[in-house]
């Protein structure tokens, strides 16, 4: 069996979604009877990628309509027994990939989704998706409870579960001693509030320098800042 996991990420293309496929796609690969593939961006292309079992597609570069000959031509090559589509990734356009399941339903082949975030958060899910959904995961516990009752009623059509995903970035353990060192070399007397993450303008970070008192309190951003984005 074959199995086409299509997402807009996968390393070294930083996202968590991205990471989330390239974990679930080295999982997949353990079951002997699975191929799988990946369809991602063209950025995801990295020449130094240790062969991990996973077929790779990176020859997006805009996931808009332009795209989807690609797509489909990708599809018709590995001919794939069943579709599995993230939801959201870097560089989705809301046009194409609210569609892309419906159109890909004419080509009889069962579409998997993942949504990794709530409906009323992300603009690539929604009602149309299910228009061709033969199974749906979500990953927030919550989720359900946050959509509307049309959404509620079409989500019954399609066999659904909530599985957590869990953290890829590896525990650090640290003894007392080294806590307190770490500690005192990004602040001496302050306690630290962090932000770990993309600074996206969804992410809210700006209103930290709001409401996070500098007097009290040691700021620190643990993310990329582009000093040409405002």
């Amino acid at each position: 069996m074959k199995v086409l996991i299509i997402c807009g990420t996968y390393p070294p293309i930083k996202c968590g979604v991205g990471d989330y496929t390239f974990n679930l796609a080295k999982a997949l690969t353990k079951i002997p009877s699975l191929r799988v593939g990946v369809l991602t961006s063209v950025n995801a292309r990295d020449e130094a990628r240790i062969d991990d079992g996973v077929q790779l597609f990176p020859v997006i570069d805009r996931w808009d309509f332009g795209s989807l000959g690609k797509i489909i031509k990708i599809i018709n090559l590995y001919a794939p027994d069943l579709i599995h589509i993230q939801y959201p990734a870097f560089g989705y356009q809301a046009s194409l990939m609210t569609a892309l399941p419906f159109i890909l339903k004419f080509k009889n082949i069962p579409i998997v989704q993942t949504w990794h975030e709530h409906v009323n958060e992300c603009t690539m899910v929604g009602w149309k998706n299910l228009l061709a959904c033969n199974a749906l995961i979500y990953v927030r516990y919550d989720f359900i409870s946050k959509l509307s009752t049309l959404m509620k009623f079409l989500i019954k059509k399609a066999p659904n579960c909530y599985i957590p995903n869990a953290t890829v970035i590896p525990p650090v353990r640290l003894s007392e001693t080294q806590r307190v060192r770490l500690k005192k070399e990004i602040s001496l007397d302050k306690k630290i509030v962090c932000f770990f993450g993309f600074a996206n303008p969804n992410k809210g970070l700006e209103h930290l320098f709001e409401v996070v008192d500098p007097i009290k309190f040691h700021l620190l951003l643990i993310c990329e800042l582009d000093p040409l984005n405002s």
